[in-house]
């Protein structure tokens, strides 16, 4: 029986860059080797990306009504890891696979807001 697997993971400033450069694939695997390099373009966006993780969220912050300026070491976005295993997948058509990952994508826009995701 398969079972669905998330993984939440908070990051501060330093790390954004990071993790806009992760997502995209920016720059090739060096260390993992269990990264396929060829699959990559298989990858797609199920939300268009903001050219800067950066200035997307520095916007976000400015729209928010807050009292205080935000902390320097304050968390300012949260990765999700939302998964499965080989055998879910395999049973699954491309199309279904898609409606898996869009419908996880409108979980995260009613809990957190859509104005919230990217």
């Amino acid at each position: 029986m398969s079972k669905c697997a998330g993984h939440m993971m908070k990051h501060d400033r330093g790390a954004v860059s990071g993790i806009q450069s992760h997502v995209n694939r920016e720059h090739e695997p060096r260390t993992n080797r269990d990264i396929d390099a060829t699959r990559t373009v298989l990858n797609y966006h199920l939300i268009e990306p903001p050219v800067s993780y950066h200035k997307a969220i520095k916007q976000r912050i400015d729209e928010l009504p807050l009292k205080r300026a935000v902390r320097k070491d304050a968390v300012l976005m949260c990765s999700f890891i939302v998964s499965s295993d080989k055998g879910f997948f395999d049973g699954l058509s491309l199309e279904q696979q898609r409606d898996f990952f869009s419908d996880a994508v409108k979980f995260f826009q009613n809990r957190y807001g859509a104005e919230n995701v990217i």
